[in-house]
């Protein structure tokens, strides 16, 4: 028994520390950020030179998303993505599925071993590529809209296109490669 439970332990201490992101979550507050802890051997100057490399891979036009950076210690960010999230209609509906597109801001800041990540949501959103949508950001935490339908889908989709921004950039600054390429 005592060998199980040992054994149980060491696999749990394993899978905490195989990089367990902290996830975002949106509230009717908005997103709280998160503090992200990465190998604690690496600089806040090494995480911040990393972090810009990122940017320049992740984003089509970094010089223009960047709107501020404080050497060594933090990157403020400001996007817009036309099709951040998305949203199922009910069957036989057309479209069968609307995309939304947001504006954002991302601060990242960085101290020895971890970051903070900052999301911040603008409240509107952008529907099918342009038109302003019936609802805002801040809508999809209540549980249908004035129609009926539900905003989980629609929150879900959010929630892991945020934490997909944040998982990308964790694995640019600690090196961990995703996919066979």
């Amino acid at each position: 028994m005592k060998t199980l439970f040992l054994l149980l332990l060491i696999s749990e201490s394993l899978f905490c520390k195989a990089g367990q992101i902290p996830l975002l979550e949106l509230t009717s507050d908005g997103v709280p950020p998160v503090v992200v802890k990465v190998d604690s051997t690496l600089s806040a100057e090494v995480l911040y030179k990393r972090a810009l490399d990122w940017v320049k891979k992740y984003y089509e036009n970094p010089d223009m998303v960047i709107k501020s950076k404080d050497e060594g210690s933090m990157i403020r960010i400001e996007a817009y993505n036309d099709a951040f999230f998305y949203r199922e209609n009910p069957p036989n509906t057309i479209p069968s599925r609307e995309v939304y597109g947001l504006n954002y801001i991302l601060e990242i800041s960085f101290k020895n071993g971890r970051y903070k990540f900052d999301f911040q949501p603008d409240d509107k959103l952008y529907v099918n590529h342009g038109a302003l949508a019936l609802f805002t950001v801040y809508d999809l935490v209540r549980d249908k809209d004035i129609y009926g339908k539900s905003y989980q889908q629609a929150r879900e989709s959010f929630t892991k296109r945020m934490n997909s921004i944040n998982e990308s950039l964790h694995n640019y600054l600690t090196g961990n490669k995703t996919g066979d390429w």
